[in-house]
């Protein structure tokens, strides 16, 4: 960046082209410029996904955030919400310092486009569906593998998560939720392919599900009219092919 600052509420403020693509996790840290929107954090079902001693835990939410001495100072625990933890994903420790002298805050990290891990858990879930388990054994063996392995060097790889000896949509399911866990476009698009592909039945969510305890009547999801987004009018004015089938369900 030209003058060593990033701009976080303008669009590409760096001098001529050579703008910068990045995100900080505002919403989860409390930080005040996330507005009136609220913390977000891991839920009970989340924390439990994982197998005790997998690296991804640490790596993925923590008990005690890391606010670099008070440098991040916003950083505090929420000893309130989410059973005490914090998602750290991609931020954990100096990873994560996003402070910058003008604007105290600015981009911490770049944006995941695409991962790899991603790329290999879709190939399992398409093997696994067009009868090659042995194939999509192989994928999520491999996503487990470099697990075991995400430690600090110098210690020994961790034993858990074990390779499979079998796969299951179900296992494919499970490893997508602890691998991908806090990355931004999975897991709701996860969900409405394996309702569509009739996996899962969202028909039949529940607070429980998540491991919330809330009043079932503050749970609003509508399966029949929230799977799709409405279509913006603006759309339907302009294709007239679009506009005689109407908009989504419930719109």
């Amino acid at each position: 960046m030209p003058n060593g600052a990033n701009n976080p509420w303008l669009n590409g403020d760096a001098a001529g082209s050579s703008v910068t693509t990045g995100v900080y996790w505002n919403f989860w840290t409390n930080h005040w410029s996330n507005y009136t929107s609220g913390i977000a954090g891991p839920s009970e079902k989340l924390v439990k996904a994982f197998t005790p001693g997998d690296p991804r835990i640490t790596e993925t939410f923590r008990n005690t955030p890391d606010n670099l001495g008070g440098i991040l100072s916003w950083i505090v625990p929420f000893n309130y919400f989410y059973g005490g933890n914090q998602i750290v994903k991609y931020v954990n420790g100096a990873r994560g310092n996003c402070y910058d002298p003008n604007w105290q805050i600015s981009s911490a990290n770049n944006p995941r486009i695409i991962r790899l891990a991603d790329v290999k858990l879709c190939a399992a879930e398409a093997y696994l569906a067009t009868g090659n388990s042995t194939a999509a054994l192989k994928q999520v063996n491999d996503i487990r593998t470099r697990a075991r392995n995400s430690v600090p060097n110098g210690t020994p790889p961790s034993t858990v998560p074990a390779n499979l000896s079998s796969v299951t949509m179900q296992n494919i399911m499970d490893e997508r939720l602890v691998e991908l866990a806090g990355e931004e476009g999975n897991r709701w698009t996860d969900l409405r392919r394996w309702h569509a592909a009739g996996y899962i039945n969202l028909g039949n969510w529940a607070p429980a599900d998540f491991g919330f305890t809330m009043n079932p009547s503050l749970f609003a999801f509508d399966v029949s009219k929230h799977l799709l987004f409405p279509i913006p009018i603006s759309e339907l004015n302009s294709n007239p092919q679009m506009a005689v089938s109407g908009n989504n369900p419930g719109y």
